[in-house]
């Protein structure tokens, strides 16, 4: 009976993964698709840009031709004192930093978007198997190291045992790979990152503790809620937890967050050991 309701309970969690999937592939194409008509226009008004220059500097041509030839003149005079008074340029340079700033904006959503469709291909077509969870967290630990900061440093102490789950491989990358980013987020200038497995009867334990600012007591109890974050990054959308924490419970297991406001986070991602016999 216990065996069998363990069952369930990992039919429902993986369930509740592919509902997220889903989730997250409607949202990222509905959005894709204004992207597409949004990055088109941005394109267009960059062209116009370029013609309202020509205009502008066109304009200063028949501006130096008028004063000379005949300056005198009430119409030549009225041409040029519009012309004085032509925002023209200083409109030209506004739009060129409004383009810039909307394109870096929409860089920023598309990176978001990519990162959802890759969480959705993962989640929908990954199979299970058996995994080192040390030899997974070397080749995360590759992978973050090549995008480090070079004022953050990171430390991995891993455990001298193989630790083997059965479970999806790129699921857990990505649940791992959460955690190690939003720790990253955490640490603001000059900090460390510290990476820990142990083993403790029959359980694999995986810590990932940064020296950032800390979460105040009073937002702990909302880390894993979707669309919370405790900074304000457009980089950051608040699922990162959320969808680690669902991945994490799909595979038995479960996460756990200690922190101190000031003085660091301590994220613990817990999954029972299995025999490949």
């Amino acid at each position: 009976m216990k065996k069998h309701l363990e069952i369930q309970d990992k039919i429902t969690q993986e369930q509740k993964i592919a509902e997220i999937a889903k989730l997250v592939s409607g949202l990222a194409h509905h959005i894709n698709n204004p992207m597409a008509s949004i990055q088109d226009n941005l394109g267009a008004l960059s062209q116009y840009t370029g013609i309202i220059i020509e205009g502008a500097e066109s304009l200063s041509k028949i501006k130096e031709m008028l004063r000379a030839n005949d300056p005198d003149n009430d119409k030549v005079r009225e041409i040029l004192h519009w012309m004085g008074r032509s925002e023209i340029k200083s409109v030209h340079k506004d739009i060129q930093s409004l383009l810039a700033e909307t394109q870096e904006g929409i860089d920023h959503i598309n990176t978001i978007l990519q990162r959802l469709l890759i969480v959705d291909q993962i989640v929908r077509y990954a199979s299970f198997e058996f995994v080192d969870l040390n030899k997974l967290l070397k080749a995360v630990d590759m992978s973050a190291r090549s995008n480090l900061p070079s004022k953050v440093s990171l430390t991995s102490v891993l455990c001298s045992y193989p630790l083997m789950i059965y479970g999806k491989t790129e699921q857990l990358r990505i649940a791992i790979e959460n955690v190690i980013n939003n720790a990253l987020d955490a640490i603001e200038g000059r900090g460390e990152i510290k990476i820990l497995t142990t083993l403790d009867s029959g359980w694999a334990s995986l810590d990932i503790c940064d020296s950032g600012e800390g979460i105040p007591q009073g937002a702990l109890s909302c880390v894993f809620e979707p669309f919370f974050s405790t900074k304000d990054s457009i980089n950051r959308i608040g699922l990162e937890l959320t969808i680690s924490r669902y991945i994490v419970q799909a595979h038995g297991g479960y996460m756990k967050i200690s922190s101190t406001e000031g003085s660091g986070t301590c994220v613990s991602i817990v999954l029972p050991l299995h025999d490949e016999k």
